[in-house]
């Protein structure tokens, strides 16, 4: 449980540790679990992921009054926090108001959900991968590079016209015009389009 995840990040078996605080979490989850699994992937040089649960034991640590060693837990899950920030880039992923219904978009394999758009994301500083997908669309993969921590880059993720017809249902019938999904980035150019 808790306590062998504690020992073992104590030996600085980081990747044990954070593997049985995920497990005792699984069962009976608490704010000093997320903290400690941030702790773990802090000091596997998870950034992106220690941000993410250093914010949640916060809000877990706001939301339980009853909590024992509240402040205690909260400033140390902000600790976590204000360590990781500054090592992350941001990538702001901007979509069109004509974009694709049904637009799925993945920035280095996470969705970006849609109330996460046009909001700077954590990155890791370096290479970016950002996928863009939609129902009957070609899908667009670009690879892009914030420029290392406290970058902040934009990538938008719009739509374009594809020279391409497929044959439609009937004789002699072509469906012409499609439209595939593109990934463009800011003030280098274009990142390239599908």
């Amino acid at each position: 449980g808790e306590l062998d995840a504690q020992q073992r990040a104590a030996a600085a078996d980081h990747a044990r540790a954070l593997e049985l605080a995920r497990r005792a979490a699984s069962i009976r989850p608490s704010p000093s679990l997320t903290w400690l699994m941030a702790r773990e992937h802090r000091a596997l040089d998870q950034l992106v992921e220690a941000l993410d649960l250093a914010r949640a034991c916060v809000r877990e640590a706001d939301a339980d009054a009853a909590l024992r060693n509240r402040d205690t837990i909260r400033q140390a899950c902000e600790a976590v926090r204000a360590s990781v920030e500054p090592r992350l880039g941001r990538v702001e992923i901007s979509v069109p108001t004509d974009a694709p219904d049904g637009l799925v978009v993945r920035l280095d394999g996470r969705v970006v959900v849609p109330a996460l758009r046009g909001v700077a994301v954590p990155v890791m500083p370096g290479a970016v991968r950002v996928e863009a997908v939609a129902p009957g669309f070609r899908p667009a993969v670009r690879e892009g590079e914030p420029a290392g921590p406290r970058a902040h880059s934009t990538i938008t993720v719009g739509s374009t016209v594809a020279a391409t017809a497929a044959p439609a249902s009937g004789p002699g019938r072509t469906r012409a015009g499609r439209r595939a999904a593109s990934v463009t980035g800011r003030g280098d150019g274009d990142l390239g389009r599908t």
